[in-house]
């Protein structure tokens, strides 16, 4: 059960990080300059929602 956990928090965390980055290249390109707390955002948010997706993919797996 532990192992599943530290399984959902790594994947989540580093979806978040991946689509954060995204973001701010888009922003980027966009000629907006970086902003912090919108980064923090998009992972935070981005990372949770995954998480909860994800949540049910690996306890499938583990059994």
């Amino acid at each position: 059960m532990i192992k599943n956990n530290i399984k959902i928090i790594k994947n989540s965390f580093l979806l978040g990080i991946v689509y954060a980055i995204g973001m701010a290249v888009f922003d980027y390109v966009d000629s907006e300059s970086f902003n912090i707390w919108k980064f923090l955002f998009n992972l935070t948010f981005f990372g949770i929602s995954m998480g909860l997706v994800n949540r049910n993919k690996f306890k499938e797996q583990s059994k």
